[in-house]
């Protein structure tokens, strides 16, 4: 099958390699001329090396846990399964020469993909895949607005921390976080888009952080998971709103609706049904828990416990019930 896939992320390339190896004809169209620019803290748990072994080349630190630090609370969330920050640029270098070396797969950088050429598109493919992000043309294109209400904003300081745990500081609607890079150290915010930067700046600035080496910022696509029903085009990844409600983050979740979308190619309408049973659920309970936390945190902290033990990527009801509502440590 002759195969579009717009966008040349972290799922995009996956996706690429994947569908060129089981014998598509792959045509991956990205706008941006360098890979692995996108703002993104790079924190992931080990799920990253099912996807890409190679990944444990380009680890920067491992982080144990995590400190979450209401205004009278401070908690301890222990992984269930060990987290890394990695160097994603490297893991999209690396992802990108792999696919240099596939027969079946034509890159076209610089090439950035408007509503007018999906037109033409949809008649010279057979399956197109929209992987472009949370300001997806894809998906508007198939007349889904797009409401990333989110804005990820990070900064760079050139601080040598090599400690096992994240800082998380609760906002109204999102978080504050400072992750030790090894080398670096990197303080970022999640916060609804018109009031992020005030938020963070007034946090640099109570903390006497200037010099930054770098800043980055990226809309997020927070509780807009969307699959069409249509068996010839289909989002994944960020474009489809593939992101942990609790934390923005959405390299895990993609790659696994990307496996989803693989095991179901080229069948569109299958992948839009096993991919929203499983989304749904996780979405569903990821807001309920983090309402849930959120609401004892900053009302009623005495209710909470000091230590809980999470998958960090994956959540069930029944686990959620036992760790946060029976075990009161």
């Amino acid at each position: 099958m002759r195969v579009a896939i717009v966008g040349a992320g972290i799922c995009g390339l996956y996706l690429t390699k994947i569908l060129s190896q089981k014998g598509n004809e792959v045509f991956l169209f990205e706008k941006k001329e360098v890979l692995g620019e996108k703002a993104c803290s790079a924190l992931y748990s080990e799920r990253i090396f099912d996807f890409f072994p190679f990944a444990k080349d380009f680890v920067e630190n491992e982080i144990k846990f995590c400190k979450i630090l209401f205004p009278k609370k401070e908690i301890t969330l222990k992984f269930k399964r060990r987290f890394f920050v990695f160097d994603r640029k490297k893991i999209e270098e690396k992802l990108f020469e792999e696919i240099l070396k596939e027969k079946n797969v034509k890159i076209f950088l610089k090439k950035e993909v408007k509503k007018k050429d999906l037109q033409e598109m949809e008649k010279d493919f057979e399956r197109i895949i929209g992987t472009d992000g949370a300001n997806s043309v894809v998906r508007k294109y198939l007349g889904r607005k797009n409401f990333p209400s989110f804005l990820g904003i990070l900064a760079i300081f050139e601080e040598r921390n090599f400690s096992n745990f994240v800082e998380v500081f609760p906002t109204k609607k999102g978080f504050l976080w400072k992750i030790p890079r090894g080398e670096k150290v990197e303080y970022g915010i999640l916060e609804v888009g018109e009031r992020a930067k005030k938020i963070f700046d007034d946090f640099l600035e109570k903390r006497g952080l200037k010099n930054f080496s770098q800043i980055k910022s990226a809309p997020i696509l927070i509780n807009n998971f969307w699959i069409p029903k249509n068996e010839k085009i289909t989002l994944c990844g960020e474009s489809a709103g593939m992101i942990k409600p609790w934390s923005g983050g959405g390299v895990i979740w993609g790659l696994s609706g990307a496996k989803i979308l693989t095991e179901c190619f080229p069948d569109f309408l299958l992948y839009k049904k096993r991919a929203e049973k499983f989304f749904k659920k996780q979405i569903f309970v990821s807001n309920f828990l983090k309402k849930s936390v959120y609401l004892f945190g900053f009302n009623f902290p005495f209710f909470l416990s000091n230590q809980y033990l999470i998958d960090g990527d994956f959540f069930s009801i029944r686990e959620i019930v036992r760790e946060f509502f029976s075990n009161k440590v």
